[in-house]
């Protein structure tokens, strides 16, 4: 009986060392919004219109085609065909807005120590030195215009030249990374997007923090090509 007394208390002293040490880890470090896009609400609006439309056409499909031989669908004189091809059109449209929407940046958060904005309460202190190391989150907007996070490292990313509707891919490496510890131990995924369009016109928030990403991630691509 003793023994299992000393156990019990054994347990509940290890699991008080532990909660401690794992709340210091989660709270090591604060987000900062260095970056945000006055158009986000245009975005999801469009999105929004594109699914509120696609849900129309896929719940009248089954009520039009059950009533197709009645009089009041016959004097639209429209043929099954013609219906169909409205109804997949949407179902492309909605498709295509998602693909090309899906990557643009709402906004974006720098990984900073806590202790670099608890020194007597100064709010304006100066970001630390971002490097390829630094850690950034970038929300984006699902299919469903639900926000989206990834967080991941500045050299995981690479930059696109060549597009207009994109400005940064995640590198394959990382994500094959990522999809082998989802497979091994089934570690929640960080990297939810690997496509990223930044607004760099119209983007508002730390010129200085934002100029040394670009140039980090555009360094970094260089680097790759030689």
């Amino acid at each position: 009986m003793s023994l299992k007394i000393l156990d019990i208390k054994q347990i509940v002293r290890a699991v008080h060392c532990i909660r401690p040490y794992s709340t210091h880890a989660a709270s090591h470090a604060e987000k900062k919004l260095i970056y945000t896009s006055p158009n986000v609400g245009l975005v999801k609006l469009v999105k929004k219109f594109s699914l509120s439309t696609l849900g129309i056409s896929a719940v009248a499909t089954p009520t039009v085609m059950y009533f197709w031989q009645s009089p009041a669908v016959q004097a639209v004189e429209m043929n099954s065909s013609m219906f169909i091809g409205a109804v997949m059109a949407s179902a492309c449209s909605t498709g295509a807005l998602s693909f090309l929407l899906s990557p643009y940046v709402n906004s974006i958060y720098l990984h900073v120590p806590r202790q670099q904005n608890n020194d007597n309460d100064n709010n304006n202190k100066k970001l630390p030195a971002i490097s390829p190391n630094s850690t950034i989150s970038i929300d984006t907007l699902d299919l469903f215009a639900r926000r989206r996070t990834t967080t991941l490292q500045l050299k995981d990313l690479k930059p696109v030249a060549s597009s207009s509707f994109m400005t940064w891919t995640v590198d394959k490496r990382v994500l094959e990374k990522q999809y082998a510890l989802e497979q091994a131990k089934g570690i929640r995924p960080k990297i939810n997007q690997h496509r990223f369009w930044l607004d760099q016109r119209n983007g508002m928030g730390d010129r200085d923090a934002m100029s040394s990403i670009l140039r980090i991630v555009h360094e970094q691509g260089r680097q790759r090509m030689i």
